[in-house]
């Protein structure tokens, strides 16, 4: 079936343009012709213009470059109004970073006596990355093993004799506690002699040698992640009777202030660092979820807003302007554990803060605005008319129909593909957080002869040279 839909009528400017070229009227009275011979159209409407001087005077609004007008197309289609999802969203820039960076040292002091893995090396959980001297640690197990004897020898003592009162008692039970405590600590110092990786990955750095003396800081595990294993062993304290534990702390924190003796990179858990500005940083809530594209990464990876700062990191100013604008980071976790991913790499974002599901959607383009009334042309008992609706979330050349239109209506829909590279892009989408009515000005500006996109003439763009928009679909 086909439906057929009343042409434009061509402006005052272009039926009095005076012929250029020998051959250019009878052209131009051929392209005229086709717009307006038949006073209806088919629903697919298709208009090949051949370039020539005048051909592009009248189809380009003022384009000079002949190559320009080669060939243009029009066509108009119906669509029907489909269910769907938009989605609103804000576009920036990040940093991708391994979530799980552990730092890793020693923690005892003494001489290293190995180190087992080189930068770039894959590592599993508790592989071993180096050691120290165990001379003095044994040592010191030693001493803390005849400590404990010698406070087990004491309390028999005590508990055989009847004049020992309670107080000495408890004193001598607690020197066996403190003793036993000792000795777990001497063998933890001893063990954690031999350093292991607290997680399996790719090691970062190696910041010591074979022969170097270990500082015992005790930070075995270093990580910015929050659920990340707390690395290799290491304790302080001392044994009983005075012998002291030369360990260092042993403990996991979320920051260091130093790189430990090695760092191990999980690269499987990533977070992506980024920046909005004051116009975007109030849209923008913890749990959004966010789209991630990187060059190593074929597809979308998929991600979580886990914080967003209320304090600015500072100002930034975009290339060749002196306006700047504070900044406001915005962290980002990756959903599961995608491969191809590399840190420090650069990641494009779309931070989605506002969705709209399971609603009636049309192509932007088939909408089109006087003053503040949208409409749009539907098909109606063989005839075009003119309906108006109301519109909610647009994106990617998608809107939101939220009254007006129904799935089963049919929408005239006017494109122009072909030599549309020249005149303005404002009907680009490049607004990726504005809402109703997004892109739609350069779509829908100048709509002048019933095309979207345009300018005069009635053609999309302000003839086949504007709006990129009209060219591209």
């Amino acid at each position: 079936m086909t439906v057929e839909t009343p042409a434009a009528a061509p402006p005052a400017d272009l039926e009095n343009t005076s012929p250029t070229a020998d051959a250019a009227p009878s052209r131009r009275r051929r392209a005229l012709r086709v717009l307006t011979a038949k006073p209806w159209l088919t629903a697919v409407v298709v208009v090949v213009v051949a370039g020539t001087a005048t051909g592009v005077a009248l189809l380009t609004a003022g384009g000079d470059d002949d190559t320009d007008a080669a060939q243009a197309t029009v066509t108009t289609r119906l669509v029907s109004p489909s269910t769907g999802t938009v989605q609103a969203s804000v576009s920036t820039t990040g940093t991708l970073a391994a979530a799980d960076t552990t730092d890793v040292s020693f923690s005892s002091a003494a001489e290293i006596t190995s180190v087992r893995v080189s930068q770039g090396d894959k590592v599993t959980k508790g592989q071993v990355l180096g050691t120290i001297d165990t001379v003095s640690l044994r040592s010191d197990l030693a001493q803390a093993r005849a400590t404990l004897a010698e406070a087990r020898s004491t309390l028999a003592t005590a508990e055989d004799d009847s004049d020992t009162s309670d107080a000495q008692l408890a004193a001598d039970e607690a020197a066996v506690t403190s003793a036993k405590q000792g000795v777990a600590t001497a063998k933890d110092d001893l063990a954690a002699a031999t350093l292991r990786s607290p997680i399996s990955g790719t090691v970062a750095e190696v910041n010591v040698d074979k022969g170097d003396q270990a500082s015992g800081s005790g930070t075995s595990a270093t990580t910015t992640s929050s659920d990340s294993s707390s690395g290799s062993s290491g304790s302080s304290g001392s044994s009983a009777g005075g012998s002291s534990g030369q360990s260092g702390t042993g403990d996991s924190s979320t920051s260091s202030s130093s790189s430990g003796d090695f760092v191990v990179s999980g690269l499987k858990k990533w977070t992506v660092s980024a920046t909005l500005d004051d116009t975007e940083v109030g849209l923008v809530h913890k749990g959004d979820q966010v789209q991630v594209t990187t060059d190593n990464v074929s597809g979308t990876v998929f991600g979580t807003v886990t914080s967003v700062s209320v304090l600015s990191s500072g100002s930034s100013s975009s290339s060749g302007s002196s306006s700047s604008s504070a900044s406001y980071p915005v962290e980002i976790a990756v959903t599961g554990s995608p491969s191809g991913l590399h840190d420090g790499a650069s990641a494009t974002l779309a931070i989605v803060y506002k969705q709209a599901t399971n609603v009636t959607t049309v192509p932007t383009t088939a909408i089109r605005t006087d003053g503040s009334t949208k409409y749009v042309y539907v098909a109606s008992n063989g005839k075009k008319t003119k309906r108006t609706v109301t519109t909610g979330l647009a994106s990617s050349g998608t809107t939101q129909i939220t009254s007006g239109l129904t799935t089963s209506d049919r929408v005239y829909v006017q494109t122009i593909t072909g030599a549309g590279g020249r005149g303005s892009t404002a009907g680009s989408r490049s607004g990726s957080n504005t809402q109703n009515g997004y892109g739609q000005q350069g779509q829908q500006g100048g709509q002048q002869g019933g095309f979207p996109g345009g300018g005069g003439g009635g053609m999309p763009g302000g003839g086949f040279g504007g709006g990129q928009q009209g060219g591209s679909r």
